[in-house]
């Protein structure tokens, strides 16, 4: 029973009320892995200019792409618990 409580909670993962608007859970996820890679961006960016990078927004991408993945491996350990 309690094995299947927690895969029906786990399938309410994808979507939030918020005020009676539904925003998709991973929607609020890129926000945030958004948000934790401006500040890496920054600091890329200087060494892109000194020419450490060679293509810098391609560098920028993965870097979100990682992020986004460690806020989504987190989500998703938060609500297994």
């Amino acid at each position: 029973m309690d094995r299947l409580r927690k895969q029906s909670e786990f399938q309410h993962m994808g979507e939030l009320n918020i005020y009676g608007v539904y925003v998709p859970f991973l929607l609020v996820q890129a926000f945030i892995a958004y948000l934790l890679v401006i500040p890496i961006m920054h600091l890329a960016h200087g060494w892109a200019e000194q020419g450490w990078i060679i293509a810098p927004h391609m560098v920028y991408l993965c870097l979100y792409l990682i992020i986004l993945w460690g806020v989504h491996w987190g989500c998703v350990q938060y609500y297994t618990l």
